[in-house]
This record gives C-alpha cells, sequence and structure tokens, in this order.
C-alpha cells in the first residue's frame, strides 16, 4: 500500500483483509480522521476507501451513526471535506442497518464526490483483499 493513502475496514468482528487497517469501533475511526485534521498532521496518509459495517457492538455507535457525525461534521465545519474517503464500502449482515448506511452515504455522495459500493461481507471481504493485494 502507498504510505500516503490508507484502506479502513471498520468492524467488530471480522479481521480486515491484508493491506487495510482493522478498527473496531466507531470512536477509532473518527480519532482517525480528527488526527488527520489536527495541524500539523499534513503527512499523514489519506484515508481513500473506507469498509464499514453498521452493527459494531453493544452500546457502541454503529455505520449509521457514523456517517451522521461526519455529515454533521462537514456542515458545522469541524471535518474538512478532503479527509473524508474517496470510496465507500457498506457491508453489514444487518439488511435495515444496510439500507439506512446506504441512504445516508447516497445522500452524502454529491458533497463528498466519493463512490458508494454495498456489498454483502463476505463479497466485501474478498473485494478488499484483491484491493490489498493490488497495493
Amino acid at each position: 500500500m502507498e504510505k500516503d493513502k490508507l484502506h479502513v475496514w471498520l468492524d467488530d468482528m471480522v479481521p480486515a483483509p491484508v493491506g487495510w487497517l482493522w478498527i473496531k469501533t466507531g470512536e477509532e475511526l473518527l480519532d482517525l480522521i480528527l488526527a488527520h485534521a489536527s495541524p500539523g498532521i499534513a503527512s499523514a496518509p489519506r484515508i481513500i476507501m473506507l469498509a464499514m459495517d453498521h452493527d459494531l457492538g453493544e452500546g457502541q455507535l454503529t455505520g449509521y451513526d457514523l456517517l451522521k457525525l461526519m455529515l454533521d461534521g462537514i456542515y458545522s465545519g469541524a471535518l474538512a471535506e478532503h479527509l473524508m474517503p474517496t470510496s465507500l464500502i457498506v457491508m453489514s449482515g444487518n439488511p435495515v442497518g444496510t439500507r439506512s448506511m446506504t441512504l445516508q452515504a447516497e445522500d452524502m455522495e454529491s458533497l463528498l464526490h466519493w463512490r458508494v459500493l454495498t456489498l454483502s461481507k463476505m463479497v466485501a471481504a474478498q473485494f478488499c483483499t484483491e484491493v490489498g493485494a493490488r497495493q
């Protein structure tokens, strides 16, 4: 993987494919995004692909919650659009969560100009493994 580009896999249970950074909680993802917004971190790698699960554990933020927080951060000026990934993969075994996340992500598509893919976890893992192998 190129040092200035980061692929992030957000799932509390399924390990990340080779070449992807495994993050298990929404708080970890927000910390990573906010770290890139800090002054003096211009050389930090940019998240270019983000694969997100919906259900991230009992009492934890969901993938949908995270998308809403990211959008709110952009509208409030707390997050810059350039800090957001260029591609998002929605992957969840929860059909209602998948639908909610996909609709939220598509609403953000025109603002962020990102590509949104909705895949099953198995297909997402295969796709991400192939992407990681090409890096």
